[in-house]
């Protein structure tokens, strides 16, 4: 598998000199409080530690594939794209990445 190491801060593009005062997310007890200048937002931002994130670089690409289905089967895609509100080749997608996911060996 070919992969790319990315560092990147945790810091949000376009960052504004009033950051929010809630918290990061429902679980988190991080709230990010308020700063008086640009300065105090980025040497807040600077204390957070770094992420190193991995991706397959096969993701960037992606290849159109045209195949042939039963009528039976298009309208079982249809019904159940509108129950989720997603588009019929949305749903394809979502069900062919869960089955590689959950079948292909990890180091695929």
């Amino acid at each position: 598998m070919k992969t790319s190491k990315l560092v990147m801060p945790e810091k949000q593009a376009g960052s504004r000199r009033k950051a929010r005062q809630k918290p990061l997310s429902p679980d988190s007890e991080i709230a990010v409080p308020t700063f008086e200048s640009e300065a105090e937002l980025e040497a807040w931002w600077d204390a957070w530690p770094r992420v190193e994130i991995e991706f397959d670089e096969r993701l960037k690409k992606q290849v159109d594939m045209a195949i042939r289905l039963n009528q039976r089967v298009v309208e079982g895609l249809d019904h159940l794209a509108r129950e989720k509100g997603i588009r019929r080749e949305s749903l394809v997608r979502l069900i062919i990445d869960d089955y590689l996911n959950n079948h292909l060996p990890p180091d695929f």
